[in-house]
């Protein structure tokens, strides 16, 4: 089999990604339809036709994926909904944003509330253009629900790789690695990008999200990774597998390239500028051990518009903005008061505004009206928390948790809740189900990082931070902001001297040329405010450097110098990052203690706290947790 899928193995059910925000225009009303099949729900503004084909492809790659690798999982913890917009028109207002400006791409695969979202732009509505882009964004998901976390290059040129999955005519035979035309013609037209600058991307790089870059990106991850699983008869393969298996290490790329690949980078490629010159490229075919059944796909309805207005909500929420999102939500309310999805909606935004008596108020609704409705349990418990009450937070993100087990953050969530109110061992309990869950942890300890940061629990903040860097290293794309957050978190506790500590760390750990580093360089005390802003080249970068500016002197006791960086991300910052509701956040604090900026906690919340899990980065990825009992 094509790839015997250690890779595909590795690890199980990878958490969910934080729920980002970012601006859309206004949207034009337009039917949209749904149709239910076995696995996905399918929506959009493309003709019932054209929706049916599109539902029978997902299905039919479902099934081939099914067959092909039975040892896989294919059922994530959240459900997928497949959007697919009729063209380019109907897509742009849902398109992910790079410097302020729509990404120009074919579809994409996002995170929700409760819901996997997979967005297509079907040309002129027809789907026999998207095939290749259906299979790529779906196969996203499946690497995220077995794998977890990969770095872009190697999830890329998977997705591609996996994209070009066809069936025969007899419904028994699958052929897999067809050439991408235009990869090829893009790449013989222009060098190669250097493997190591090709493996070091990350979802910030230029090569990432620029258009001149990007789809050099594109075509030679799918090189490469055609290249290591069928190229030479396919003898890299299992060493692709081995760098795959080093992921999660701490050591430099160097060690890992050459410890799995057994040659330095310029010698890999050079067989790849080899294997690009070439005439013909190999293919795998692979004869089903039973024939795929026919698909057979529901006639679609057509969607309320009530439903319209809070998948729209949801799809510019997942992205970003969240005054955009509102408005959808509100209109959807409009259309049916009683829709329980929205008002749970809302109370997220209110969440991100620190407006905790309107998020409170908006999801005890959402409850009201359905006591089943994971989401409304899952904000309710993160406002409740984040209020103050824990001990009925805790019991709103059990009901979450009961209510969709599978999902890493909820229980790292819950963790937090459980020791803000002195449930120890449960708490413990809890981290390890998430662990369980996501091995590789990053992104549910990122959520528990930043809540805690939020609620002032100094402790668990600053030692979950170090945590990761311990676990995990300085160099995934996450690391920088789990040190910065431990700075905060340390300068919160009255800790100055480990603040600087971990600042000066990150002076010897990080590249100088790479954002945020600049941050690090001010906290350091090698650049003023000025210099450091003067560094900030968008406003993405301009909104963390005034946040994290306007908490380093609110934490230093000058709330002279915070207020007008908090009230200029407030007001010109963009919303869609964790800096800008951290600000916000100590504004809104502040209104609410009449001027006092410094909140200690309670009495009865000090002493002792979980302060963290330590992932054992060995193989097999065993268990070992470390109580610490730090005070504030």
């Amino acid at each position: 089999m094509f790839i015997q899928t250690k890779i595909l193995r590795a690890r199980l059910y990878h958490l969910l990604a934080f729920l980002f925000f970012i601006t859309s225009p206004a949207l034009a009303r337009q039917d949209w339809f749904q149709v239910q099949t076995e696995h996905f729900t399918v929506i959009g503004s493309c003709s019932k036709k054209n929706l049916q084909r599109i539902s029978k492809q997902f299905e039919q790659f479902h099934q081939a994926l099914s067959i092909l690798f039975p040892h896989a999982s294919l059922k994530p913890p959240l459900p997928i909904t497949v959007v697919a917009l009729d063209g380019s028109r109907a897509f742009m207002p849902f398109a992910p944003i790079s410097k302020g400006k729509p990404k120009e791409v074919a579809g994409y695969f996002d995170v929700g509330l409760d819901s996997y979202y997979v967005v297509l732009n079907v040309p002129d509505g027809d789907p026999t253009m998207v095939t290749p882009v259906v299979f790529h964004e779906l196969e996203h998901a499946v690497i995220r629900n077995n794998v977890g976390s990969l770095p872009p290059w190697l999830n890329e040129g998977m997705a591609d790789f996996i994209s070009t999955l066809r069936t025969g005519e007899d419904d028994r035979k699958v052929t897999v690695g067809i050439v991408i035309r235009s990869h090829l013609e893009l790449l013989n037209s222009m060098p190669l990008i250097p493997l190591k600058t090709l493996m070091e991307v990350d979802h910030s790089s230029p090569y990432y999200n620029e258009p001149d870059k990007v789809y050099r990106f594109y075509a030679e991850s799918w090189l490469l990774v055609h290249y290591l699983l069928l190229g030479n008869q396919g003898q890299r393969a299992r060493q692709l597998s081995k760098f795959a298996d080093q992921i999660d290490s701490t050591k430099p790329l160097e060690t890992r390239f050459s410890d799995a690949f057994g040659v330095e980078f310029k010698v890999l490629e050079n067989e790849l500028e080899k294997y690009l010159r070439r005439f013909s490229f190999p293919i795998s075919v692979h004869t089903l051990p039973q024939k795929m059944q026919a698909q057979v796909v529901p006639i679609p309805t057509v969607l309320a518009e009530s439903e319209v207005e809070r998948y729209r909500g949801d799809l510019l929420a997942n992205l970003g903005h969240s005054k955009e999102a509102e408005k959808h939500f509100e209109a959807a309310l409009q259309a049916r008061g009683d829709m329980a999805e929205a008002h749970a909606a809302l109370g997220a935004v209110r969440l991100r505004q620190s407006r905790l008596t309107e998020a409170e108020s908006y999801t005890r609704r959402a409850v009201e009206l359905a006591p089943d409705l994971y989401r409304a349990h899952l904000i309710l418990g993160a406002v409740l928390d984040e209020s103050g009450r824990c001990e009925e937070a805790a019991r709103h993100l059990e009901r979450a948790v009961q209510l969709k087990p599978g999902v890493a953050r909820d229980y790292a969530l819950l963790s937090l809740a459980q020791d803000g109110c002195g449930q120890k061992q449960a708490a413990l309990a809890s981290l390890r189900q998430a662990l369980k869950l996501d091995p590789s942890m990053q992104e549910w300890l990122w959520e528990r990082v930043y809540r805690a940061l939020l609620m002032h629990r100094s402790n668990i903040a600053a030692a979950d931070a170090m945590t990761f860097l311990k676990s995990r290293g300085w160099h995934t794309e996450q690391s920088p902001y789990f040190a910065l957050s431990s700075c905060m978190a340390s300068l919160q506790a009255g800790r100055p001297t480990e603040a600087d500590g971990v600042a000066k760390e990150g002076l010897a750990q990080l590249d100088p040329k790479r954002w945020p580093y600049p941050v690090f360089q001010y906290l350091a005390g090698q650049l003023t405010e000025e210099q450091m802003l003067k560094r900030a080249t968008d406003n993405h970068q301009l909104t963390e450097a005034h946040a994290y500016l306007g908490l380093h002197l609110l934490f230093s006791a000058n709330q002279d110098g915070a207020i007008p960086h908090l009230r200029w991300v407030q007001e010109k910052g963009v919303d869609y990052v964790v800096e800008f509701e951290l600000a916000v956040a100590e504004l809104a604090r502040s209104r609410r203690s009449h001027g006092s900026w410094l909140r200690q906690m309670p009495a009865s919340e000090q002493g002792q706290h979980l302060s963290g899990v330590v992932l054992d980065a060995g193989l097999d990825c065993q268990e070992r947790f470390v109580m610490s009992t730090k005070q504030n």
